[in-house]
C-alpha cells in the first residue's frame, strides 16, 4: 500500500481478518480504515516518523491485553491503545469523538487532564508524526 511507505521500519507479519473483526467486536465498534488497512499489511511495527519521532504501532494480537493490562477503560475510559513513542508517552484512538483523532497520553499519570492532541488520524501520524 502506497501510503504505508515507511523507511527504517520493523514490520511484523500482516494481522489475519477474523482477529481484527474479534477486535472492534470486543471493543464495540469499527477502528479507523487507515489503521485496519496498516494491521492487514503489518501487524505492528517500529521507526522513525515524520519528523524524528519514534513510533511503535503495537501487535493485533496484542491490543485487547495491552489495553486491560494498562487500565485504559479505568483510568482513560473511551480511549483505545494501539502504539507507544518507546518512552514516556502511550498512543490511542480517541474513540469520544466520531473521527477517533490520536492523543497521547504519559503511562505514569494517566489521565484525561494529561491528554495531548497528536494527530487527526493514523496516515498523517505516520507521515508527520506529532505536531510541532
Amino acid at each position: 500500500m502506497s501510503e504505508f511507505q515507511l523507511t527504517n521500519w520493523t514490520f511484523n507479519a500482516a494481522a489475519p481478518a477474523e482477529l481484527l473483526e474479534n477486535i472492534e467486536l470486543a471493543i464495540g465498534r469499527s477502528l479507523p480504515r487507515d489503521y485496519v488497512a496498516f494491521l492487514r499489511t503489518h501487524s505492528g511495527g517500529e521507526g522513525p516518523t515524520g519528523r524524528c519521532d519514534y513510533l511503535i504501532v503495537f501487535r493485533a494480537e496484542e491490543l485487547l491485553d495491552l489495553n486491560r493490562s494498562y487500565g485504559i477503560n479505568e483510568y482513560v475510559p473511551g480511549l483505545f491503545l494501539f502504539g507507544s513513542d518507546g518512552c514516556g508517552e502511550a498512543f490511542c484512538f480517541d474513540m469520544r469523538q466520531g473521527s477517533m483523532p490520536i492523543v497521547s497520553v504519559p503511562w505514569i499519570g494517566m489521565s484525561f487532564t494529561t491528554i495531548e492532541a497528536v494527530a487527526s488520524n493514523f496516515t498523517t501520524l505516520l507521515q508527520f508524526g506529532r505536531p510541532e
